[in-house]
């Protein structure tokens, strides 16, 4: 896992992350020292987290777990005492806990962590030798194999990712919460920002497979996508409905057995029968719905 990145500036708002409120008392001029104590302790909470697992209640996400946890790769001269820590970096023990859940559900899903992207290109580009992208039909064809293919190697990158389950625990809990406050708001805010960055990740490998394939968002949908500039905002939306989906069949997949959402249909090429999984049939119907033959590069190749 790798270290979450701490606030550098000496502005109380400047090169904070995303998912962090500028209230902390270790925010503020001449409190360098304060906020790098504060991210080693949040690293320490997500440590917790990704060791134990999605036990969000009674006493995993303290602060003195979080000591503990950071004093065991420290030196015997430079760890950390409970009094350096308490009524000093945090106001009380549950904005702790909601800066480590916010650093969860950011630093693990932001589109430079998931494991989901690599595997799933590496999937796509191992598949091109076996597919026909020569005609209409065969690209179609490949659409339907490459989204096959693609949502077991999503599922299952997901499925070993432990991380995945903390935040499904925390994403049900935000979602069931009645409250209106800052800590909800907060989570709120994480949970969105790693969203956005995941989506505008996934814009260029999705927009690499539909160049592939020759098609592009439908255009009765979209809009015109003559311009490089109206073809990413198309593909971008394209992207962003097809990772909502996603998002909710990965958590359904985290809290149900294997085999719920398997399907064994008479999709080969000559009707062989294909295992398929939900969120392959799901994002083929979606691909299919949203786009079409790419006109201008089917007449130019």
């Amino acid at each position: 896992m790798s270290p979450i990145s701490s606030p550098t500036s000496n502005d109380s708002d400047g090169d904070r992350p995303p998912w962090l409120t500028s209230s902390r008392p270790f925010f503020g001029k001449r409190r360098l020292s304060r906020r790098k104590l504060a991210m080693d302790l949040i690293q320490a909470g997500l440590q917790i987290l990704e060791r134990d697992g999605p036990r969000l209640a009674g006493d995993q996400l303290t602060l003195a777990a979080a000591i503990t946890e950071l004093n065991e790769s420290r030196q015997p001269g430079n760890q950390v005492s409970p009094g350096s820590v308490y009524d000093r970096l945090w106001a009380s023990p549950d904005d702790y806990r909601v800066d480590v859940q916010s650093a969860a559900l950011y630093e693990w899903f932001s589109s430079a962590t998931t494991p989901q992207q690599e595997q799933i290109a590496a999937e796509v580009l191992g598949s091109l030798d076996e597919l026909d992208l020569k005609t209409v039909e065969g690209r179609h064809m490949a659409l339907r194999e490459i989204t096959r293919r693609a949502s077991f190697t999503s599922v299952a990158a997901s499925r070993d990712y432990r991380p995945a389950q903390v935040r499904v625990a925390i994403l049900a809990t935000l979602a069931a919460s009645t409250a209106d406050d800052e800590a909800t708001d907060q989570l709120r805010r994480a949970a969105q920002a790693a969203h956005n960055e995941t989506i505008a990740s996934y814009v260029e490998l999705y927009g690499s497979v539909l160049d592939l394939l020759q098609l592009r968002p439908k255009v009765s949908i979209f809009g015109p996508t003559d311009t490089p500039e109206l073809r990413r905002a198309a593909v971008e939306t394209f992207t962003r409905i097809i990772i909502t989906y996603n998002d909710g069949m990965d958590i359904r997949d985290q809290v149900e057995s294997e085999d719920t959402h398997l399907e064994t249909l008479p999709t080969g090429e000559d009707g062989e029968q294909r295992d398929w999984h939900h969120l392959g049939l799901g994002i083929w119907a979606i691909a299919s719905a949203l786009s079409e033959p790419d006109d201008q590069v089917s007449n130019t190749g």
